[in-house]
């Protein structure tokens, strides 16, 4: 008997099922990736006008109507320190100095360098004493007065200072 040889070709068919379904996962994952990247791209522009809206607000006053704002962006960049603080600000600029302490010290902690600044030191000063942190506010104080400060900043500070000690004097009676 004559055995005859069956020669197989190498089935192509397998490959190139292969072949189209790694260009179907590449082009799909690249799809997504457009996607996520332009949804980031929509999220960061609202949040710039978001901050570009509160930045108008603050400098027209409008506190009120800027922590609503301030405090949506906090939730998104609580590790930004412009938002922290001007979130801080705000709160002291409306009489929550609850509030006001919890950015201003978040403020601190994400910018250490700040206790150079005359302007923050006086502000953090005035909220530790309306939160009935007296010795804390005449820390403060005293901080700021190792500062380069004008005659004038100086007789600011130092009308605080006055009048945080008479509360501390009149606490201690």
């Amino acid at each position: 008997m004559i055995q005859k040889k069956i020669q197989t070709k190498p089935n192509r068919n397998y490959s190139n099922y292969i072949f189209i379904t790694c260009i179907i996962v590449v082009l799909t994952v690249l799809i997504g990736v457009e996607n996520v990247a332009e949804k980031e791209d929509n999220l960061l522009l609202n949040d710039f006008s978001l901050y570009q809206k509160a930045d108008v607000l603050l400098q027209e006053g409008d506190m009120e109507s800027v922590i609503p704002i301030l405090k949506e962006l906090h939730k998104t960049y609580n590790d930004d320190f412009n938002i922290s603080y001007r979130l801080g600000y705000s709160y002291l600029s409306t009489n929550r100095y609850d509030s006001a302490l919890v950015m201003y010290t978040r403020s601190l902690d994400l910018n250490p360098y700040f206790v150079e600044n005359k302007d923050f030191l006086y502000e953090y000063a005035i909220i530790l004493a309306n939160n009935e942190q007296n010795d804390n506010a005449i820390q403060v104080i005293d901080r700021l007065l190792e500062l380069p400060i004008d005659e004038n900043f100086k007789g600011k500070v130092m009308e605080l200072r006055d009048s945080i000690s008479i509360n501390l004097k009149g606490s201690t009676t």
